[in-house]
């Protein structure tokens, strides 16, 4: 912005073809108008990359221990992603080959988004197979990021969102930069006002002023520029909860191999220490709800019948301060975010409760099944069709 629309104002000028203005490739040469990107471009861009990071000598050594698996779903994020996990000296890198072919028909994978479970059944398979501490995932036109991460407790393969992935390169970027004294002044990080409140938590923790922007990443951009020209304060890391963050300033859009860069890092920073991404979300989680919390008003008898709050969002931090209080989320779509304190509930604790000899020796005559979780998301998404007017949308469903 403004350019975009007046880019956008000029080419709905043009009606027919033959109102495109040509020009023979010699003129267009001899005016410098006709230029041809080099290796030296490429090389540049990868240069910029490598500077992103922070402790490569963490990466060094944690090269031969850390396991990727990587697919580009059929798009041109394959060449970028490879060259530089192999500038930065990660050694165990694996491609799924299926979608490592460039084909604008996606032949396996339809929508390939990587917020769709269904983009992800070849990449977790090999990852499986490797026995991968990550498994990554970028779009078509390599901008966005998706991200899987063994937790090695279950042994099974949990999703980040995009809020998540992006708060532990945030958190990274900011906890280490102050910690080395690297950190430039007046430091910037900049969100959508549509991804999550985590970010004021981290923002406050390492005195780092957050800057809220309409949703798409121009906007985050445009405060890039703005910080440029002025010089009164300096971008560190900006992200949109769709997935989409730029942690330099060399770009003005969001950029999923630069993205790479900061998650393996933080991946190996954590492996170090003998810790999986999973474990450094499940303590940032804890650490940052403890904050939220505190933004939450006291709750009373008299919040039954009338919401207690409004704002916010449904992150996992959010909700686990919310839920740590007996406060919970109910509204309608298009509607803010309302926060209720219902009436105390029973509770019954199953390592607390003793079970009557009587009915112990009923339930050996009669076969009784405990099932917890097994269509969680089904049984939700049945009590919302059931209604035509429901708190249960689809951000509440993702949550």
């Amino acid at each position: 912005p403004p350019h975009d629309t007046g880019i956008m104002a000029e080419v709905a000028k043009v009606t027919s073809f033959d109102m495109v203005k040509t020009m023979e490739k010699e003129k267009a040469q001899a005016e410098g108008l006709y230029q041809i990107i080099s290796d030296d471009v490429d090389e540049s861009y990868f240069a910029e990359l490598r500077n992103l990071s922070i402790h490569p000598e963490i990466i060094k050594k944690m090269a031969k221990d850390i396991k990727i698996v990587y697919t580009p779903l059929h798009g041109t994020g394959l060449g970028p992603v490879k060259r530089v996990l192999s500038d930065l000296g990660f050694e165990n890198v694996y491609i799924e080959p299926q979608q490592a072919v460039a084909d604008g028909h996606f032949p396996t994978a339809p929508y390939p988004n990587p917020e769709n479970p269904d983009a992800w059944e070849l990449a977790l398979k090999l990852a499986k197979e490797k026995d991968a501490d990550l498994v990554l995932a970028t779009d078509p036109d390599a901008d966005r990021l998706g991200v899987y991460c063994k937790d090695t407790k279950s042994g099974e393969y949990v999703t980040f969102t995009g809020n998540m992935s992006a708060m532990l390169i945030a958190e990274y970027i900011l906890g280490q930069k102050r910690a080395n004294n690297t950190m430039p002044e007046n430091p910037v990080l900049v969100e959508s006002i549509v991804s999550t409140d985590m970010a004021k938590a981290i923002a406050k923790a390492y005195d780092v002023e957050l800057v809220e922007v309409l949703t798409g990443f121009k906007y985050i951009g445009e405060q890039m520029l703005k910080y440029e020209k002025s010089g009164e304060k300096n971008y560190v890391f900006g992200f949109e909860e769709s997935y989409g963050c730029l942690p330099g300033t060399y770009a003005r859009d969001k950029d999923a191999p630069a993205a790479v860069c900061m998650l393996c890092e933080v991946a190996a920073f954590y492996k170090s220490q003998g810790k999986t991404l999973w474990d450094g979300i499940l303590m940032r989680v804890r650490r940052y709800m403890e904050m939220l919390q505190s933004g939450f008003p006291a709750c009373s008898q008299e919040c039954d019948d009338v919401p207690l709050c409004k704002g916010g969002d449904l992150s996992i931090p959010m909700l686990l301060a919310a839920y740590g209080k007996g406060i919970f989320p109910w509204f309608n779509e298009g509607d803010p975010v309302l926060w209720w304190s219902p009436a105390p509930r029973c509770v019954l604790l199953p390592e607390l409760y003793h079970l009557p000899k009587r009915a112990a020796r009923y339930l050996k005559k009669t076969p009784f099944t405990f099932t917890m979780d097994l269509c969680f998301r089904r049984v939700i998404e049945n009590c919302a069709r059931t209604r035509s007017m429901t708190w249960i949308t689809d951000d509440v469903l993702s949550a």
